[in-house]
């Protein structure tokens, strides 16, 4: 347990508060689909650059970087693994949301992004990606589902997935070096944090 107060952290060191949530996943789910003109689409190793510059137009302002730090190796081999489902949410031919759900760990199944493009948020696509996530885990007769945020993502992450039925399991602070410091981000991809 980390003491109550103020704690130093090293030069280039930012710090996030991290939240864990989970829910069970009923096998019954209503029947998810998009409206005309959107579709979903499978995203694997051949798409890795694809993936990438999608992964970085969502998750920039955010602060997602976990993906950008893979060697391609690295990147191609989750996107083939079998247990791993990367998918492009599509409009008129123009990549617009991001959902990974990840099944490598048989004890922590993982909503691992679901995220939208800047012009993207605001028209409920947010909660069909959501409900195309419980179908598939569903499908897959995945009893409990996680995900995790933190405080760089949207301001209504949280609240979102609490009404989608994801409950609070924990909190954790995570450090890590500022990767906007080596490129990894652009220097100015977080609005309000000053590089």
């Amino acid at each position: 347990m980390i003491e109550d107060g103020f704690h130093a952290l090293g030069t280039g060191q930012l710090a996030t508060l991290v939240t864990w949530m989970r829910r069970d996943v009923p096998h019954n789910q209503a029947e998810s689909s998009l409206p005309k003109g959107l579709k979903l689409n499978r995203l694997t190793a051949a798409d890795a650059p694809r993936y990438l510059a999608l992964f970085r137009e969502v998750g920039e302002r955010w602060m997602w970087f976990s993906r950008l730090r893979l060697s391609r190796d690295e990147l191609e081999a989750i996107l083939d693994d079998p247990r791993v489902f990367a998918f492009s949410l599509m409009r008129d031919g123009r990549d617009i949301g991001l959902l990974e759900m990840d099944y490598r760990d048989a004890t922590l199944p993982e909503l691992s992004f679901l995220g939208l493009v800047g012009d993207a948020i605001g028209q409920g696509l947010g909660k069909r990606l959501m409900s195309l996530a419980l179908n598939h885990a569903g499908e897959r007769h995945i009893p409990v589902l996680y995900l995790h945020s933190c405080s760089f993502d949207h301001p209504g992450a949280l609240a979102f997935y609490a009404a989608t039925g994801f409950q609070l399991m924990r909190r954790e602070v995570e450090v890590f070096m500022d990767p906007r410091i080596d490129g990894t981000l652009a220097p100015d991809a977080v609005a309000g944090l000053p590089l």
